[in-house]
């Protein structure tokens, strides 16, 4: 195949789903695990991580010094900026994952098939126009397969040297990337065996591995060596404060998995994935498409097993793979003219499908959420997964702060967090409200009273005291109040009772069961953006 021929069918798989992305992108701040990004990439190179960090396998460094560099950009506000960044290495998936179909079937209309799919599925659109890293993860796994049918089809091995770069800088960006990296390690061996690499290779690829995930294993180390407790960074580091474990498995986690693809295929298009396996057994090299299908085996069990609210966006690294499988198996009836404009027609029909599944939900009273959220229309929010015009989380951060009295502090709850801190950051906004996300904090703003009764050093308000997660010794001695979009909190009649109560520590003259441990902050996810139908009850 001539290589400007390979050239135009990435650039216009990849400019096709740009435009798409761009003009669906979020223009504003975001909530959740995206607000927390945008805060990040504009503190990038401060990671705020404190002296001993629980949660080193969440900072994502490659993912964020690429979100700082664009936030330059002088176009737009800076969190349409990093969201932007989302847009860009989902297009980029999609522009590998075109290629790598119209590589192994030389049929365009197969690689455009694969580039519809992908493109209108819901996840990775979804995530193609928020601050998240998982775009990126879908672009370096799809990068890295097309490293290897390089290999194959010129024998050059300055392509696998690439694979071992790119590999560990997708360890560097999340460990998800991780799971592929046997599967890698599985094939160089055979090669090997087959005497079509030596042994000195083998120890240049990792070498040039470990060099790619130098981002992360710097700062890992730098920790381990600050801390002096290896076991404690190394947990932190590779499973985290919050991180599900196999052994938390259910079933449930299990079917709530599996019904997260209907979601992304409403057309059934993935049932083409099957013979498209078969296919590709057919056409191309057996290593290859032993270490592809490994790496879809790996990744589907890790996300089907991983028992975590936000389950269905680990999904977005598969879905490329899942649209190249598509493309393959529809390959033979895409010669015939009305095959093609119905299949054409089933990829972008996602599109109508998700824009009357929101109002039809929404009049059918389908609960989606377990709380409702100012300015976030649930149905809107999930269902579709365009963002474009959604300033609704913008609006909620002004008519906050707009409300505040001077001075005053605000415990925040995750899901609202890091959009308000966004706004004193890169808005200057409300510099005098301190912005607390600890209950314990609070404790520091108790006094006494000219009555000699407790009282606030300054005003305190919260904004989420339905939330779950919200203390309960909080609500029943602090006596909240509505006022506007926040609850205002009175004193407690009882100082040491609530600082007793936060502190996890008994009544006076009782002593805490030997099981009894302080409360654990909520998990910092984005469980708040996956729908009832999709979570653990």
């Amino acid at each position: 195949m001539p290589p400007n021929l390979a050239t135009r069918v990435w650039l216009l798989a990849f400019g096709g789903a740009l435009v798409l992305f761009v003009l669906t992108l979020a223009p504003d701040v975001l909530m959740m695990d995206s607000g927390e990004y945008q805060v990040a990439a504009l503190r990038f190179p401060h990671l705020a991580l404190g002296d001993r960090p629980a949660d080193l396998v969440r900072i994502h460094p490659v993912y964020l010094a690429v979100a700082r560099l664009v936030s330059f950009v002088p176009i737009s506000n800076l969190a349409a900026r990093v969201n932007f960044v989302s847009a860009l290495f989902a297009a980029i998936a999609v522009a590998n994952a075109a290629l790598l179909t119209w590589w192994i079937t030389r049929n365009a209309w197969a690689a455009l098939l694969a580039t519809l799919v992908l493109c209108f599925g819901h996840t990775l659109w979804a995530f193609a126009v928020i601050a998240e890293v998982m775009t990126m993860l879908a672009a370096l796994l799809t990068v890295e397969l097309l490293c290897w049918w390089l290999y194959f089809q010129t024998g050059r091995t300055r392509w696998l040297l690439a694979l071992a770069l790119l590999n560990g800088l997708g360890v560097a960006t999340h460990l998800q990337l991780g799971l592929s990296t046997p599967i890698y390690v599985a094939g160089l061996l055979v090669l090997c065996n087959r005497r079509q690499l030596t042994f000195p290779f083998l120890l240049a690829w990792a070498a040039i591995w470990l060099i790619g995930t130098l981002p992360y294993s710097v700062i890992v180390a730098y920790y381990a060596v600050h801390t002096g407790d290896w076991h404690f960074i190394l947990t932190s580091a590779t499973y985290g404060r919050f991180g599900a474990t196999p052994r938390q498995f259910a079933m449930r986690t299990l079917l709530r998995g599996l019904a997260a693809i209907p979601l992304n295929y409403p057309t059934l298009l993935i049932l083409f994935a099957v013979p498209g396996v078969t296919r590709l057994r057919r056409t191309a090299p057996p290593i290859f498409t032993a270490i592809l299908l490994g790496v879809l085996a790996i990744q589907l069990l890790f996300v089907l097993t991983y028992n975590v609210p936000d389950q269905y966006s680990f999904f977005v690294p598969i879905y490329p793979i899942a649209a190249v499988l598509i493309g393959v198996g529809a390959a033979g009836v895409l010669a015939d003219r009305l095959a093609r404009v119905a299949l054409v027609l089933l990829a972008i029909m996602p599109v109508p499908i998700y824009a009357v599944a929101a109002p039809a939900l929404r009049k059918a009273n389908v609960r989606l959420f377990n709380r409702a959220i100012p300015y976030r229309d649930p149905y809107d929010f999930f269902i579709k997964p365009w963002k474009c015009g959604d300033r609704g989380q913008s609006r909620y951060v002004s008519e906050v702060f707009a409300q505040l009295p001077p001075d005053a502090v605000l415990l925040t709850s995750y899901t609202m967090e890091f959009m308000l801190e966004y706004g004193q950051l890169a808005d200057n906004r409300r510099p005098d409200v301190l912005l607390v996300d600890d209950p314990i904090d609070l404790l520091k703003q108790l006094a006494a009273g000219a009555d000699g009764k407790p009282a606030w050093r300054r005003p305190v308000f919260a904004n989420d005291v339905e939330a779950k997660d919200f203390p309960a010794p909080l609500r029943e001695q602090c006596a909240p109040h509505r006022i506007g979009l926040l609850w205002q909190l009175e004193p407690p009649a009882d100082a040491d009772a609530l600082t007793r109560a936060l502190l996890g520590q008994p009544p006076p003259g009782q002593t805490a069961p030997p099981s009894q441990s302080p409360p654990t902050p909520p998990a910092r996810s984005s469980a708040s953006t996956a729908p009832a139908a999709l979570r653990s009850p």
